[in-house]
């Protein structure tokens, strides 16, 4: 069974790394765009209409990059209302923080819990009453 800090620590974790893929969308589509231009370039200035050979390849190329473009931009539409939820919720990000350091400190308590008997005669009346079951039988 999981415990209930791991599971938080992961959801903070999740919320931290969402910053870093927006970024990573938004890198990934700037570098489509300068590639996208690149081409439309090489065709506009370097392909001659007759060369369909180039212009296909062009073309084809063109096309891949768009859908890498469309992935990014698409990655950042997702991940934008998080990643703007988050900014605007720090203060609700770091108190959860908190609560997992909390959590995190009655889990440690949990793990080195120790029974003190509150009577010195405990182990005299268990003793008694197996002999006794014993005995019966």
């Amino acid at each position: 069974m999981a415990k209930t800090s791991e599971s938080l620590s992961d959801f903070l974790n999740w919320f931290s790394s969402i910053e870093v893929e927006y970024t990573q969308a938004q890198e990934n589509q700037r570098e489509a765009d300068k590639k996208q231009q690149d081409v439309l370039h090489k065709i506009e200035i370097d392909i001659s209409y007759d060369d369909h050979e180039e212009l296909m390849k062009a073309a084809h190329l063109l096309k891949f990059i768009r859908e890498e473009r469309r992935c990014a931009k698409d990655k950042m539409a997702n991940l934008f209302p998080i990643k703007n939820w988050a900014e605007k919720n720090k203060k609700v990000i770091n108190e959860l923080k908190g609560l997992l350091g909390q959590v995190r400190k009655v889990e440690k308590e949990f793990e080195n819990r120790n029974y003190n008997n509150r009577s010195s005669d405990t182990y005299y009346v268990i003793s008694t009453y197996c002999q006794i079951s014993k005995q019966s039988n």
